[in-house]
């Protein structure tokens, strides 16, 4: 009933977004673990709130090998965030992200965004690799606009969170012939 493991878990492709005022950490780990990983994630706050955030949190959990085992590339966070794992390589941080609109909830990349061709290849703790991960996810979130249970393909594997910028062409259809040539018949 403690939701306890000893596993290895893994956080990819998020867009992680926090309400004004939140104060606990945004991964706050539980219970007894192997391992934590997190890549290319995007974490932040909504409505101008500049309070840092906490990333992570450790010590209501066990760790099965004695000692903690935390990994994570190419996130991005902002510049005044705390509490990070030191373990983390080629985060990427900033004052803003630059969503289309994120008083609006279009998470979506802007042209001028970090986010934009900064998804590192993902790499688990040498201590303790995933198994048989998912590389880049192969469905972004669904807009607001799409009837529940539609999914957009996600078009980019090279941008942190979880949705494709704006203007991302459409991935071409199974079998190739794409848009505007090859062989349509």
């Amino acid at each position: 009933g403690t939701g306890q493991t000893w596993g290895r878990y893994r956080f990819a492709y998020n867009t992680i977004l926090l309400a004004p005022g939140t104060s606990s950490a945004v991964f706050r780990i539980f219970d007894g673990n192997e391992s934590v990983e997190m890549h290319n994630n995007v974490i932040v706050r909504q409505g101008g709130d500049t309070t840092p955030i906490k990333v992570y949190r450790t010590v209501e959990t066990s760790w099965s090998t004695g000692s903690e085992i935390v990994g994570g590339r190419g996130n991005w966070i902002p510049s005044n965030a705390v509490d990070v794992p030191a373990t983390w390589t080629d985060t990427v941080s900033g004052t803003t992200p630059a969503f289309m609109d994120l008083g609006g909830l279009d998470l979506r990349p802007a042209p001028d965004s970090a986010l934009l061709q900064a998804a590192m290849p993902t790499m688990s703790p040498s201590a303790a690799p995933f198994p048989s991960p998912l590389l880049v996810p192969v469905y972004q979130p669904s807009a607001r606009a799409l009837a529940p249970g539609e999914q957009e393909p996600r078009v980019s594997d090279r941008d942190i969170g979880a949705f494709d910028p704006v203007g991302a062409a459409p991935p071409d259809p199974p079998g190739g012939g794409g848009m505007g040539g090859g062989d349509n018949g």
